[in-house]
């Protein structure tokens, strides 16, 4: 910065005068809100989850941001420090798992002390129609006299899914013996 002081009678007087300015971490990153993260089951290791999206109000040096997952996911997720990309590491089955709650944190970095902000993530995993029906009895032999009435049930047959959403369950004879046997739903 350069002063001239002129009072009318002497000559231009010159001043130099210096300032540096530097970049103060006033301001604490703020993570963006994010609502439950559905993420389906049987996805491959290092399925892209989501992104943890999060800002800082400083300038210069103090607002690069580092992500780090604090607690709630240590074996099942990993987020990228560089990115807040938060991956899966390992295919979830929704009728072992059914959601995570994991606390992820963003650090900005400043020589004179960093700020930290901390937010909740919800992980829910979306069940798919994954696993068959299973009869609970394996093989259902039945004897019959001869003198049985048309339309005399001879077995009760019941299959159950072990998928965590409801399905309807559709019962189809592989045989009917030329109209001798039919089968209700």
């Amino acid at each position: 910065i350069n002063l001239y002081r002129r009072d009318g009678y002497s000559p231009f007087i010159t001043f130099n005068t210096y300032a540096s300015t530097s970049c103060v971490n006033n301001f604490d990153p703020v993570i963006a809100p994010s609502p439950p993260v559905p993420l389906f089951e049987n996805l491959p290791i290092n399925t892209l989850v989501t992104v943890i999206n999060a800002s800082d109000a400083d300038l210069g040096s103090t607002a690069p941001l580092s992500f780090m997952l604090v607690s709630g996911g240590g074996s099942d997720f990993s987020l990228d420090a560089l990115t807040g990309r938060l991956y899966s590491l390992r295919p979830f089955d929704r009728e072992v798992d059914f959601e995570f709650e994991l606390v992820v944190s963003v650090t900005d970095h400043s020589t004179s002390g960093s700020r930290v902000a901390y937010s909740n993530l919800t992980i829910f995993i979306v069940d798919l129609n994954d696993n068959p029906p299973i009869f609970t009895e394996a093989n259902a032999t039945v004897s019959l006299p001869e003198s049985t009435l048309v339309g005399t049930t001879v077995a009760l047959l019941q299959a159950t899914d072990k998928d965590v959403t409801p399905v309807s369950l559709q019962y189809t004879l592989l045989s009917d013996f030329n109209g001798k046997f039919s089968l209700f739903n």
